[in-house]
């Protein structure tokens, strides 16, 4: 980048208090400023996205965990009904939505951590920028 200026002093005249001795041409600078206007704009919309993903991911944690609750709920009575009551193939099933919702729930977790480093992230490219 090079800076184009104008020189206002001229050797040997004397120069008045608030009198203007240089100008520099703002343009190549204003470049930068503006890239980093617009970049600090980017960030905010990321910073924006992934708060919402993180909501998004809260939420989504809140409904896997009421289905394992209900999972499991199921299941106890269903072990507690005892093989008179019900067939062994309902008992079968049961653990396999147990187990199918406790899966669930921790990959749900786990988007939920990938979604919180995003958010961090996105809020450290915001301090840098």
């Amino acid at each position: 980048m090079t800076a184009r200026y104008a020189c206002h002093a001229k050797g040997d005249v004397p120069i008045k208090k608030g009198e203007v001795l240089f100008e520099i041409d703002p343009t190549s600078y204003q470049y930068t400023v503006n890239q980093a206007k617009a970049a600090l704009q980017v960030a905010r919309s990321d910073e924006a996205r992934f708060a919402a993903g993180v909501k998004v991911a809260e939420a989504n944690i809140a409904k896997v965990e009421a289905d394992a609750r209900a999972a499991k709920s199921t299941l106890n009575m269903s072990e507690a009904a005892g093989t008179g009551t019900i067939s062994k193939q309902e008992l079968i099933d049961a653990r396999e939505r147990y187990s199918a919702a406790e899966a669930m729930l921790k990959q749900t977790e786990a988007s939920r951590e990938q979604a919180n480093a995003a958010y961090a992230g996105s809020k450290d490219a915001i301090v840098l920028s």
